[in-house]
């Protein structure tokens, strides 16, 4: 199937379920933590210096609040980070359920998100593995980490789909199920880079419509993909 009919897949798919789906995509990056930890980001790009007069009290007060501030908001961003990374293998698994459901046209409800819960320990240990292998593959080259990315990429719908197995095998047969199947992965997303620019005006809000549709089409990748792998 080309990108074209995946998405055309993933939209029908949605008719009708588009309001489950935007809960759900909120649901995963309320729960994950997603945009929560404040980032701070300073750009200089004056030419010459540029003297500022502040009143020493406004000096002082500013002072004395962000040393207060600074270590709260590194230790939320920790507790956010850890928490990120013990719920996103559940999150992953219970998104591809839902989508997985999607696709197949049978009912698709909010509590699928929840259905990894009783699999915790095996979503964490695939997430973890994806997440550190990825990492180190881009560490050592940039193309290792890109391959590992979209080799691993099937791995929650394997989990999600076979209650036997296990985090590292889900991880195994996702990297064999997509030898040769990379680039179609890439550019099925590449197609949705239209989308995320106007996205991107909409502060947040667009991407509760948009990753739906991307989450569906995904899903539909790997339903074509399994039906061919297992053939």
């Amino acid at each position: 199937m080309e990108a074209s009919a995946h998405r055309a897949n993933a939209r029908a798919a949605l008719r009708g379920n588009w309001v489950t789906a935007v809960i759900v995509a909120f649901l995963i990056r309320v729960i994950s933590g997603s945009d929560a930890a404040p980032t701070i980001k300073i750009n200089f790009e004056y030419n010459e210096p540029v003297q500022i007069n502040v009143p020493e009290n406004m000096v002082r007060l500013f002072h004395d609040t962000l040393g207060f501030a600074m270590p709260v908001l590194l230790v939320v961003s920790m507790v956010v980070l850890v928490v990120s990374m013990i719920v996103s293998g559940v999150l992953d698994l219970g998104s591809a359920r839902y989508n997985l459901n999607l696709i197949d046209r049978r009912v698709a409800e909010i509590g699928d998100l929840f259905t990894g819960i009783p699999r915790f320990s095996v979503a964490l240990v695939m997430h973890l593995l994806r997440t550190i292998l990825t990492l180190v593959g881009f560490c050592l080259l940039i193309v290792p980490g890109i391959l590992m990315t979209y080799g691993f990429a099937m791995a929650p719908y394997i989990l999600a789909e076979d209650p036997e197995c296990t985090g590292w095998q889900a991880l195994m047969r996702s990297y064999d199920m997509m030898r040769g199947h990379k680039l179609e992965l890439f550019w099925l997303e590449l197609t949705f880079i239209g989308w995320e620019i106007l996205a991107s005006f909409t502060f947040g809000l667009g991407g509760l419509v948009l990753n739906p549709y991307k989450a569906a089409a995904q899903a539909s990748f790997y339903r074509a993909l399994s039906q061919e792998y297992i053939g």
